[in-house]
């Protein structure tokens, strides 16, 4: 029975595993880590171990200086890595040096920033913690609550800074400076007990021991560390979420220097509160912008997770999960991003150890910090709701089941309900509606015409106030996700596991990827549950019952997306190390690892490609800071962009752009004053379900004081291609080829990218 359940074991893993990879497009990837990996043995075996040398050598170093050490091996490759690129070869040898200093400036004032920035953090946090009574029994979990608290109150600050209207680079120079006054001996205390602990590593002549597997996961661990950190140093942001808002909105914010309004665009709520914060950065950073920060606190967010799971079940299960979790290729492509889901991801696992932390020592001061952390999420990303509902049903249950008394249980959701405040004033402000972007008909939402009743509509009021989104939203997710194989939601459920794990249409191959091992390990780790007795472990079972409440609110709220779900993804990865870890067949559980460090030497060649793809640090050597400071877009539209800001909009300052079915605006200059952001076409597609006729929507795009419609004829592509021959079914389809009709009799060619991308000026 047992030889049974290893081949079936076995027969799932190969056939998850290689599925992924032949539906990614990857098994030449396989298959060159697989030949690599075996060089390195057979070098190892018969030529090492044959003459007699011996590896054996030990670090014993201050994290200090194990810090300075990461760096400069971090520039070592990032020089080599520019070598190939651009002019320095053809320029002789002094281009060259003139490139590594050019790298070396901007590497290590990101680094000195991004280190001083978490010094900070924590020293500010420590100060609060201590005034709470708060008391730590190890430094490593001493400083993480304390960069979680500190940077809490800094969010804070900034926000009301940019309220207040003082958010100038001296006004935050100076706060900074009585920051570091006021915290200065926790900033002492800090450079003693953390900073001057030792780290020590060590590798012992036998290269298959235990602890040698261990240490040289760790220096894996390192590499990819060192690599993705120069991966994020682009000179430029690309992607589209980074262009229209977490890029425009904060360089806005600081240039109004108060909270910009963003309702023209389709994504409006995207948490306010860390708007002032990446303006803070850009500020200080500028004009080398902030994608090091989504970078930091994906570090971050597995550093705790690391001692999340080493305190609450074991070291080697913490190692594991650490391994698995680092190398998810989404992770590499958000970190080429100014995305919040990491900053998310860090307060999400914040919040769930103080309910362990509670669980597993009754002091009711966890159970309030775990409840402002998780209001904060919600102030950080919508998709905070998630873990916020998965929490209230896992302490309803513990009420039911007297874990919990009826006090505590109450003051918990206060205190998490206290953290809202801010984002009531701030919809009440900018959407006049408390709880934007839910639409209740106490504030908004009718189904009105509502041209006829307003003097501008854009297309937040489209998506609050009418009820395209309930009548869309489904016909836009079923396009892009392509998660409905059948009219049974069982067989729908598991076609959605199979789709978000291994074949998910409607990104490139690492957006949504979260890899194969949690669809190989965790079915097993469940059908072992209840024979294995995992149920005795307290802690498991309440990380297991979370875990399940928030996956079933994700399946059916979270529109397919992976990383809606990526708070929970990570603590999921923990049942895998748990069953990889008590896997009783030796030669299995080789094979298993292998093919996992395969894996992640798969997405450590991504990070590579990225450097690649747009302007960076390795691949521009002459670069210039004032062109990039005016117009920091990607290389493809800058023609486009450039037409826009200095043909449409400097001549005339009453242009007003729809931009359709188009998001990327944040290389347009006050994009909030010129543009339309029309993303998925609701603007368009809104008149046309509302059967006006071509004159007529001509009519009300002039009377809105629209001038020119943007079209992306490359974008229109990416979402028909999503139907492929079913494109007939799908509304929003139908109604962007409406598009080519109406072009053709009322509006005016002013500027097209060769034929992808086109900018039409409506006929008076």
């Amino acid at each position: 029975m047992k030889s049974a359940g290893k081949m079936i074991f076995l027969a799932w893993f190969c056939f998850v595993y290689f599925s992924y990879l032949y539906f990614h497009d990857s098994i030449h990837f396989f298959f060159f880590n697989a030949v690599l990996l075996l060089v390195l043995y057979l070098f190892y075996k018969f030529v090492i171990k044959k003459i007699g040398l011996k590896i054996r050598w030990q670090i014993n170093i201050s994290l200090w200086k194990a810090v300075v050490l990461l760096f400069l091996v971090a520039y070592i490759i990032a020089c080599f890595l520019s070598i190939p690129y651009g002019d320095g070869l053809k320029s002789g040898i002094s281009q060259i040096f003139v490139h590594w200093i050019f790298i070396f400036k901007t590497m290590f004032s990101r680094a000195l920033f991004l280190s001083a920035l978490c010094i900070v953090s924590a020293s500010l946090g420590r100060k609060i913690l201590r005034k709470l009574n708060f008391s730590f029994q190890d430094i490593t979990t001493e400083y993480i609550f304390s960069f979680g608290a500190g940077t809490l109150t800094m969010l804070f600050i900034s926000f009301f800074m940019g309220t207040l209207g003082i958010l100038y680079f001296w006004y935050i120079i100076f706060a900074l400076i009585a920051i570091v006054l006021i915290c200065k001996n926790e900033i002492y205390f800090l450079w003693k007990n953390l900073l001057l602990q030792k780290i020590s590593i060590q590798l012992s002549d036998n290269f298959s021991d235990k602890k040698n597997i261990v240490a040289w996961g760790y220096i894996f661990l390192s590499l990819f560390f060192l690599i993705t950190f120069i991966q994020t140093l682009y000179l430029v942001p690309t992607e589209y979420d980074d262009l229209d808002i977490y890029y425009s909105v904060p360089l806005l914010f600081a240039d109004y220097h108060g909270m910009v309004p963003t309702y023209n665009s389709v994504s409006a709520i995207v948490g306010g509160i860390v708007m002032p914060y990446y303006t803070t950065i850009n500020v200080l950073l500028s004009p080398y912008y902030n994608f090091s920060i989504s970078w930091l606190f994906l570090w971050l967010s597995l550093f705790l997770f690391y001692v999340f799971t080493k305190k609450f079940f074991s070291q080697k299960i913490a190692f594991i999960t650490l391994f698995i979790s680092a190398f998810v290729p989404l992770n590499i492509n958000f970190i080429n991003s100014q995305k919040i889901d990491f900053i998310l991801v860090f307060f999400s696992i914040l919040s769930v150890y103080g309910i362990f932390q509670w669980l597993n020592f009754k002091e009711s001061k966890w159970l309030y910090l775990s409840a402002i952390f998780l209001g904060l999420t919600i102030h950080i990303k919508m998709n905070g709701l998630f873990l916020a509902l998965s929490i209230f049903i896992l302490l309803s249950i513990f009420l039911l089941l007297r874990k919990i008394s009826l006090k505590h249980y109450l003051v918990y959701f206060i205190f998490a309900g206290a953290m809202l405040i801010l984002m009531v004033f701030y919809n009440m402000y900018y959407y006049h509606n408390p709880l934007a972007p839910f639409r209740f008909k106490l504030f908004s939402h009718n189904t009105e015409n509502i041209f006829k009743f307003q003097e501008r509509v854009t297309t937040y009021d489209i998506y609050s106030k009418t009820d395209y989104i309930f009548r869309r939203s489904d016909d836009i997710t079923a396009i892009t996700r392509q998660n409905n194989a059948s009219n049974s939601r069982i067989i729908n459920f598991f076609w959605l596991l199979w789709n978000i794990t291994i074949n998910q249409k409607g990104f490139n191959y690492i957006y949504s990827e979260i890899g194969p091992f949690l669809l190989i390990f965790f079915p097993f780790f469940l059908l072992h549950f209840f024979a294995r007795k995992y149920y005795k472990d307290k802690s498991l079972v309440a990380l297991l019952v979370l875990s399940s409440i928030y996956f079933v609110i994700w399946y059916m709220k979270g529109y397919e997306r992976a990383w809606y779900a990526l708070p929970i993804l990570y603590f999921l990865f923990i049942f895998c190390a748990r069953y990889l870890e008590k896997m009783e067949n030796s030669k299995i559980k080789a094979i298993s690892y292998i093919l996992i460090l395969i894996f992640a030497m798969r997405s450590l060649f991504f990070s590579f490609f990225f450097m690649d793809s747009q302007p960076h640090i390795i691949n521009t050597p002459n670069i210039s800071n004032q062109n990039l400071a005016k117009f920091p877009q990607s290389r493809l539209l800058l023609s486009l962009y450039e037409h826009i800001n200095k043909n449409i909009i400097a001549k005339n300052k009453n242009s007003l752009i729809l931009m359709m079915p188009e998001s990327r605006t944040g290389t347009i200059q006050q994009w909030d004053k010129h543009i339309i952001s029309d993303h998925w076409a609701m603007y368009w597609s809104y008149l046309v379900e509302e059967n006006y006729s071509f004159s007529e929507i001509k009519d009300i795009f002039i009377q809105q004081g629209i001038t020119h419609i943007f079209f992306s004829n490359s974008f229109y592509s990416w979402i028909k291609s999503f139907a492929d021959k079913d494109d007939k079914k799908y509304q929003i389809v139908k109604n962007l080829e409406l598009f080519e009709d109406f072009k053709n009799t009322y509006l005016i060619q002013d500027f097209c990218t060769e034929g992808h991308d086109c900018v039409y000026e409506i006929k008076k």
